[in-house]
This record gives structure tokens, sequence and C-alpha cells, in this order.
């Protein structure tokens, strides 16, 4: 079974329309709040799961990104949030 989560709506309608999955949530995993939603809805849908396979993160470019040396905060905070936070999110409820 397969459930997808993806920032973009129309790109979780486009997976399911070349592979079978079990349904999918559109979701900014960057945001803790709608992550947790998310996951939840997952687990809603499929049961309790026994794994995850999350590949979340693109290019930091259009958001400052750039070399060490040129790179400001903003960008480099918006890149981490992309690639870091979306995966540390991935799992669903936090306890803190």
């Amino acid at each position: 079974m397969l459930f997808v989560i993806s920032i973009d709506p129309s790109e979780c309608e486009q997976l399911a329309a070349e592979v079978p999955v079990t349904g999918w949530s559109a979701a900014d995993l960057s945001n803790e709040d709608v992550a947790v939603e998310a996951m939840g809805h997952a687990a809603d849908v499929l049961g309790p799961s026994r794994g995850l396979f999350a590949v979340a993160g693109g290019s930091g470019r259009s958001l400052g990104d750039g070399p060490i040396d040129a790179v400001g905060l903003p960008g480099w905070n918006a890149t981490l949030a992309l690639n870091l936070t979306t995966s540390f999110l991935s799992p669903g409820k936090r306890s803190d």
C-alpha cells in the first residue's frame, strides 16, 4: 500500500494516475501542524505503519540558497526547512 504526500496536489494526482496508491494528501511538511495532520490522515487510511519512505526536499536556489560565502540567513533557513525539517516531521506526531 502506498500513500503519497506532496505540497503540490497536481503531483499527487499525477502519481496516482501512474501507479496504484491507496490515498494521497497535499501538505506542506515543513509546517509541523500540517505534517501531523497529513500523517494522521495517512494512518487513518492505511492503519498503523511499519515503515516510512520519506523523499522530501529540493533545491533552495530560488529561496536564496547558494555558495556558503554568499548565502543569507533567510535562504539558509528556507533551504533547511525544505530539506531537513520535512524529513524530521515526516513521522508525524512529535513528543516534546
